[in-house]
């Protein structure tokens, strides 16, 4: 199978290129490795945005139950801040970094660019998160 020695062998990215190659026979594209990698990689961005918003989400609500039950001036601070929002900006970048090998070639220099911008990013994202903390900290 062609579609297999582009993106490694793991069954969820071997899944979801088959459903690649489903839509664009339904488009009346032709499957082009190019077309497939960008396609793939706009699904692993879309993907890596979607799973930070929902964790965030989650983890919001989570400590807006908890602070309703257990009323505290720390809860009622953490959330009005946004402390938890901002410390939950770094997951989209882990998510895409562990997806992202999966839509090109294992030594392509495009793979390369793209976890190197990416890295950057989650360097940037920690950075927000530690000085939402420290506000917080010294807030308090």
């Amino acid at each position: 199978m062609l579609q297999l020695t582009i993106i490694p062998e793991h069954p969820f990215a071997a899944w979801l290129l088959d459903v690649i190659d489903r839509f664009l026979d339904l488009l009346g594209l032709n499957r082009h490795p190019a077309v497939e990698q960008v396609v793939y990689f706009l699904l692993i961005v879309i993907a890596s945005y979607f799973i930070g918003w929902l964790i965030k989400t989650i983890i919001v609500a989570i400590a807006r139950k908890i602070t309703k039950f257990h009323t505290t001036e720390i809860g009622q601070d953490l959330l009005k801040q946004q402390t938890l929002s901002r410390c939950a900006h770094f997951i989209p970048p882990l998510v895409f970094l562990s997806l992202a090998p999966f839509a090109f070639e294992q030594k392509s220099e495009i793979l390369t660019f793209i976890i190197n911008l990416s890295v950057i990013y989650l360097f940037l994202t920690i950075g927000i998160a530690i000085n939402a903390i420290l506000k917080f900290g010294f807030m308090q």
